[in-house]
């Protein structure tokens, strides 16, 4: 459009928005991206970390100290020593099975997500290294398993069972509930595999993972009465050796409801005339029971590896919301066991075998043991045993009876007194009686 020859512009096509500045633009979107990273929660979470409260009694209990497996501890320092070792062992495994890598590699690959899914937290390894990770753990843990099941397999120059430390401390790792990987893979990996060398009817060709894993720890002589029978469903290490310990059977009915009142200690229940004895036979660890005065626990051997093998378990079931079978176990024998005199008493009555050293690392076990776990007031796999030892405690009768025995009773001669004067109590009261019949 032309007015008085100067040419004017149209405004109407002209992009009059005005962009105006959102508040906090940036924090939003960051924390929306961070939603969005978010994994969601998963039924199939079964290896974890061990709570602070919980680790801050033994720290050292819960970390591994010669080999990392799974991707807790992946890549410490003080367990990279053990890294080429189990690359030699990955090369035994292939060599052995003579499947290629390609095939571990996919099996792994494919059950990635569910592998990851087993973890409580988020693991931040790109898909590459974790499936190296698995492959590489899961065929040291099935050779590792294999060279202790099977002696004659071994290389005469294996460094792992040449040095008893070195084996010991690798089988204690492999129990820890941070250093874990899921039985499920292990499983699938091992189906894949023959054992090269051993004959038709050898029963180490058809093992499953399961059988193999029984076969190892029933030749560890881990001192704790497991299970003869095989649990299945297993998780891994720590799950597997909880299902050995728990018992198969129903606790006790109680017989009235209402809060648990935990039980004194060893010494003040023998004061009130509580006998301990370990049972004749073998009974699983948990098979506690309390009948005419006499408390039945079964024989516990105490080692370095069987407390940090108590510790894993029980931190195990804090976190799974599991039945508290170990951890009943252990607020049981924590209020038993206060100070060396408890210890002391276990000992005599063979149902602690210490290997820890003096009775005070059995006491300090129990007591750290027992802190910050927790159990019901309610609920517990020895309410009735702890009914039962109450009702026994407060009975002013047996009180009286045990101060007897203890006291009057505890030699021939200070037996023999304390009928005597009854005896002679009893003649003073019929001689009375008589004295008095006759002058009526």
């Amino acid at each position: 459009m032309e007015r008085g020859g100067i040419k004017e512009e149209s405004t109407s096509n002209v992009d009059t928005t005005i962009e105006i500045e959102v508040p906090y633009g940036p924090l939003v979107t960051s924390m929306r991206e961070r939603l969005q990273s978010l994994t969601p929660n998963s039924s199939e979470y079964c290896i974890y970390r061990v709570p602070n409260n919980i680790r801050g009694t033994n720290e050292a209990a819960f970390a591994p100290i010669r080999v990392s497996i799974g991707p807790f501890h992946y890549g410490k320092g003080v367990l990279k020593a053990m890294e080429e070792n189990k690359w030699r062992y990955l090369q035994n495994f292939l060599e052995r099975t003579q499947k290629k890598l390609e095939e571990f590699v996919e099996v792994i690959k494919e059950k990635e997500e569910s592998i990851r899914l087993c973890y409580a937290e988020k693991i931040k390894l790109d898909s590459g290294k974790f499936v190296e990770m698995i492959l590489v753990d899961a065929a040291f843990i099935i050779e590792f398993l294999l060279n202790f099941v099977v002696p004659n397999r071994r290389d005469e120059n294996d460094i792992l069972f040449q040095n008893n430390i070195i084996f010991s401390d690798i089988s204690r790792d492999l129990w820890l509930l941070e250093n874990q990987i899921p039985f499920f893979i292990l499983g699938d990996i091992f189906s894949m595999t023959v054992l090269q060398g051993a004959s038709s009817s050898s029963q180490y060709e058809i093992l499953s993972f399961l059988d193999l894993t029984s076969q190892y720890y029933i030749g560890m002589h881990l001192g704790l009465n497991a299970k003869k029978t095989i649990p299945s469903g297993a998780m891994h290490f720590t799950d597997f050796l909880r299902s050995c310990i728990i018992p198969s059977e129903e606790p006790q009915p109680r017989n009235r409801v209402g809060r648990i009142e935990f039980t004194r200690s060893a010494t003040l229940l023998q004061k009130a005339g509580v006998k301990f004895k370990k049972p004749g036979v073998m009974k699983n660890l948990l098979d506690i029971k309390f009948s005419d005065g006499v408390l039945e626990i079964p024989h516990l051997m105490l080692t370095d590896e069987t407390a940090s093998l108590l510790r894993n378990v029980v931190a195990f079931e804090q976190c799974h919301a599991l039945p508290l079978y170990m951890s009943d176990y252990i607020t049981l024998l924590d209020g038993l066991i206060d100070t060396t005199k408890d210890v002391d008493l276990f000992i005599r009555g063979k149902i602690i075998e210490n290997w820890l050293g003096d009775s005070k690392g059995v006491a300090d076990l129990f007591n750290k043991l027992g802190r910050n776990i927790i159990v019901s007031d309610t609920e517990s796999y020895f309410a009735r045993v702890y009914e039962d030892l109450n009702d026994y405690f407060h009975s002013p009768w047996h009180h009286w009876k045990a101060i007897l025995k203890q006291e009057y009773f505890k030699n021939p001669w200070a037996g023999i007194s304390v009928i005597a004067a009854v005896i002679l109590l009893i003649l003073t009261f019929i001689q009375t009686g008589c004295s008095n019949n006759s002058i009526l």
